[in-house]
């Protein structure tokens, strides 16, 4: 499921680009259902909204259906983000809470003012210990919720001709490690969910914390699975609207089902 929490953090804007990032402070509260096979399996809240020193970012994902029975799995994410002088979204607290009916684990990474990972804990049956993850690997990082502010900020550019149309991260959410690779590849024609969308190109590459039944997550020496698909919304929101692979028509898929800005949702969570 971790693939899923990053999938709708899958766009970063890291170095190359000239001019200062257009920061995207439009408020995002939205509601998504990830299904297989047509079935749904978990539902995700997301939302983004301006905050005392700049961004505070929430997302929630609940099992629902057979897999609520089976494994009851719930996951929080938190995250406060500042800006920097030049615009960039810097991390400076991240939050996680999953659960699962037989146990739980707290993550907590706190950074510095340059946005370094600083101090990165893991709680797990209430004994705190250090991440896992090499020191060397959490360099240059950020949590998900900041990689998803990023994202926003980079195709704004990117779709106005002042950023390049690719471009990687490394993200870091204090257990597991991965890099993302992403290309933007246009918009598309048809319409999703009634909107205009940017048609985007993913891959997720492991680097620490995975193992080979992540099926959506590229291993050294492993499977190379198709890249993800991702459709953002063309509009100033750049809201998800649905990320799956092309040749995989049974999913998993993650699909919006609302928008809270425009239609009423209960409390996220």
């Amino acid at each position: 499921m971790w693939a899923a929490q990053v999938g709708l953090a899958l766009l970063v804007a890291v170095q190359g680009v000239a001019a200062p990032a257009r920061c995207n402070e439009v408020p995002i509260d939205a509601r998504y259902t990830i299904t297989v096979a047509g079935l749904p399996v978990a539902e995700i809240a997301l939302v983004l909204a301006p905050a005392e020193e700049g961004l505070a970012g929430r997302l929630v994902m609940q099992s629902v259906g057979l897999a609520s029975l089976w494994s009851g799995a719930r996951s929080e994410l938190r995250a406060l983000i500042a800006r920097a002088k030049e615009g960039i979204a810097v991390p400076r607290l991240f939050e996680a809470h999953y659960a699962k009916r037989d146990r739980e684990r707290r993550v907590r990474i706190q950074y510095d003012q340059n946005g370094s990972v600083r101090e990165a804990e893991v709680t797990t049956l209430g004994r705190i210990k250090p991440t896992d993850v090499p020191e060397e690997l959490q360099r240059g990082t950020v949590d998900p919720l900041t990689a998803f502010a990023r994202l926003r900020d980079w195709l704004s550019d990117a779709l106005a001709g002042r950023a390049p149309p690719q471009t990687e991260v490394a993200v870091f959410d204090g257990r597991k490690r991965l890099d993302l690779e992403v290309r933007l590849l246009g918009r598309v024609e048809r319409v999703e969910a009634g909107r205009e969308s940017v048609e985007l190109s993913a891959r997720l590459i492991g680097r620490f914390g995975f193992d080979p039944d992540d099926s959506f997550i590229e291993l050294p020496n492993g499977d190379q699975p198709r890249p993800l698909r991702v459709l953002v919304e063309a509009g100033e929101t750049l809201l998800p609207l649905r990320i799956d692979v092309p040749d995989r028509p049974s999913g998993p898929v993650i699909a919006l089902v609302r928008n809270c800005r425009t239609t009423r949702c209960p409390p996220a969570g």
